[in-house]
This record gives C-alpha cells, sequence and structure tokens, in this order.
C-alpha cells in the first residue's frame, strides 16, 4: 500500500467562426491551410527569407487547389500554393497524413519550386506556451531541453539538433507527444522576441539555401495519460462552505461566507487535463494549520488504496500567502511495493509561489497552472 502524508503550515455583443476540420484519431487537421494540431497544439510550416521575416502556412495567401483537400477515413491530402515573402513566389505545398495505428499518423510534406526560391530556414513549427511548458519534461534523442522561468541573454537560448533518426517527446495537456523520423531540429526560446513560448522547429531537407524540392516524413503518436484521483473523503476535515468567520467550525480556511469556497464544483472534475473527484458535504478538503489558524491539524494521511503512478498532482492553494520561496509544507509519498527494498520514501517541499499560491487572484507560477 502506498501512503501519502501531507504537511503543510496555513491554506489559513460577441460573434465566432469555425473552421471546417478533417480528425484522424486525436489529429485535426484545419481543411482551409492543412494545419495539423494536436490536443490543442499546432504545427505549422514556416519559410524565413533573406531578412529571416517569417511567412507561415497559416497565411491568407495559403490557397488549396481545385478539388482539394481529399479526405477519407484514416486519410487527409492537401494540395496548393504557399506564399514566401516580399515577391509573388510561392511554393507548391503537398501535404499527406494516414492513420498508422492506434492514436498515431504518418506525416509527409513536399514544397516545390520550378525556379528555386532562397530560404535562410524552412521547417514545421509548434510554439510551446509558457508557463504550461516551464514544469514539463521535453526531450529530443533522450536528453532533455528547456529554459529558465524567466530569459536570460547571458545563458543557453537554443539546442540544434543535427540530422540523425531522431525522437522528440512533448507532454501535452492531455497526453504525451511522440514524433519520430530523420531529420534537424532546433529547439530555442522565443522568450528574446518577446514571444512567451519555446519554439521547436523540424526540418526538411533541404532546410535552407535556394530550394527547388523539400521534403519531410515523421511518424506523430498520441499516448493519453493514465490518472486516477485519490478521493480525500478519508482523510477531509473541512467543507467548502463557512457561516461564521473565526468560530473553530464550519468550512474552508474558516473566514465567513464572504471568504469561503462555496461555489466550487464538487463530484468528478478536470483541472488542466488532470481529473480529480471533489467530495460534497462538511468534509470536502484538507485544511492544514498555520499562523492564522493554529488551531487546525499539522498534518493528514491518505491511504493511495493499492493505486500507483509516476506523478503526483495537487489542487491545493494557499490562504495569507507566505513570501516566494518560503517553505510551506512537505508532501511524503511512501511505498510499501518497492522493488528492492521493504520501504521506500519521497519527501517533495512545497513552497509559496512556487508549487502552491493563494486561493485569492489566482496565477500560474514556477510548478504550478491555474486550472
Amino acid at each position: 500500500m502506498k501512503k501519502l502524508l501531507l504537511f503543510a503550515a496555513a491554506l489559513p455583443a460577441a460573434f465566432s467562426i469555425t473552421l471546417a476540420a478533417a480528425e484522424i484519431g486525436p489529429f485535426r487537421i484545419q481543411e482551409s491551410k492543412g494545419i495539423l494540431s494536436v490536443d490543442g497544439l499546432p504545427f505549422r510550416l514556416a519559410h524565413y527569407g533573406r531578412d529571416w521575416w517569417p511567412i507561415h502556412q497559416n497565411d491568407g495567401r495559403t490557397v488549396a487547389e481545385a478539388g482539394y483537400p481529399k479526405s477519407s477515413p484514416g486519410s487527409f491530402e492537401w494540395r496548393g500554393k504557399m506564399p514566401v515573402r516580399m515577391n509573388q513566389d510561392h511554393f507548391c505545398l503537398t501535404e499527406r497524413l494516414s492513420a498508422a495505428g492506434v492514436d498515431a499518423v504518418d506525416y509527409s510534406v513536399t514544397l516545390e519550386s520550378d525556379s528555386g526560391i532562397f530560404t535562410n530556414a524552412l521547417g514545421l513549427e509548434a510554439a510551446l506556451p509558457l508557463p504550461e511548458f516551464l514544469s514539463r519534461t521535453i526531450t529530443i534523442n533522450g536528453k532533455t531541453v528547456g529554459f529558465g522561468p524567466e530569459f536570460d541573454k547571458s545563458k543557453k537560448t537554443q539546442f540544434h539538433f543535427p540530422k540523425a533518426v531522431r525522437t522528440i517527446v512533448l507532454p501535452l495537456a492531455k497526453g504525451t507527444l511522440t514524433i519520430t523520423g530523420e531529420f534537424s531540429c532546433n529547439f530555442q526560446d522565443s522568450r528574446q522576441w518577446k514571444s512567451e513560448s519555446w519554439q521547436l522547429r523540424i526540418y526538411p531537407t533541404p532546410g535552407s539555401g535556394t530550394i527547388r524540392s523539400s521534403e519531410l516524413r515523421l511518424n506523430f503518436r498520441f499516448t493519453p495519460y493514465k490518472s486516477a484521483p485519490l478521493p480525500l473523503r478519508k482523510a477531509a476535515n473541512m467543507g467548502f462552505k463557512d457561516e461564521v468567520a473565526g468560530d473553530g467550525r464550519g468550512g474552508w480556511t474558516d473566514q465567513g461566507p464572504d471568504n469561503d469556497l462555496r461555489m466550487f464544483p464538487t463530484g468528478k472534475q478536470t483541472f488542466a487535463g488532470i481529473p480529480f473527484d471533489i467530495a460534497d458535504g462538511d468534509k470536502s478538503c484538507i485544511v492544514l494549520r498555520g499562523r492564522e489558524r493554529p488551531g487546525f491539524p499539522a498534518s493528514a494521511e491518505l491511504a493511495a488504496e493499492g493505486k500507483a503512478g509516476r506523478y503526483l498532482y495537487l489542487l491545493h492553494g494557499l490562504a495569507w500567502e507566505a513570501p516566494t520561496g518560503t517553505k510551506i509544507g512537505t508532501v511524503t509519498v511512501e511505498s510499501e511495493r518497492a522493488e528492492y527494498v521493504d520501504r521506500e520514501v519521497f519527501s517533495f517541499d512545497i513552497a509559496a509561489g512556487r508549487e502552491v499560491a493563494d486561493f485569492w487572484s489566482p496565477r500560474p507560477i514556477d510548478n504550478a497552472v491555474v486550472g
């Protein structure tokens, strides 16, 4: 059995346009431009000319040929023109996707020009939004890539990987995307250009020079996360509703009806792609001791009831938030089913402004997101 020991100091007139899209399992393809997206993350071709100013696949001048796209169950084909900057030239673009098993597609793209187009860079790009990806482990051929929580021009701002058989693993909101193929790629911190994202660029062959024909072949595989909520009912000590402030009874942080969480949804809920089971009634949450509420318990213990996994996600918040970096508690995970020892214990410190923040005015922080 696994136990979770939780220690913490204190919790003291609009319109829309819908674009047609084809689907192959979890993969969506915007029919008008042929843009592939997975779990809300789009992949777009980009061309950089002499001035390094990009033209992307979603440019208004990207148009499909008559009779395209062609779509059928398990396959999609787009053919048309993709423009380049500052002249009337264009690439003839052909893009194909076909199902390659459960939750996987083979992707190929060819760009052609009879006269040849000068190119500083040509690539398939994805902008990984921040701060969401700050806490995710991105790997390229097993090497972790990423940058700090703040842009620092004095440190490394990009990684380049020459052409080889490569595997890229991207943890997305609802699952892991694995991209395989033979290609070169670049991973860079786009905050240096005032974009709150990290950019992945996968190069076709060739990816620069005067290009008459360039090709890229990839396999995309999406693996949905498997997760199970751990109900808090047996360890919960407070509800969400508090009628009288400071009476030592009621709910949440005992601050009265103007500062409780009675509106919080209960039952099976999903926040930031993670499922939770929120109890209702007068025992819905665990509230622990702090400077402003010394009468609450100092710790709580929760049995995992045989559940096992690689990650533990906490749906939590603070009241009376301490200065950023202040340790406010510890989560200890104890396993009695370790492979080589009788008992295994892992402890993780929780700091204000790093793993948890005030429940008033929620904000994304280094190791947490607002669900």
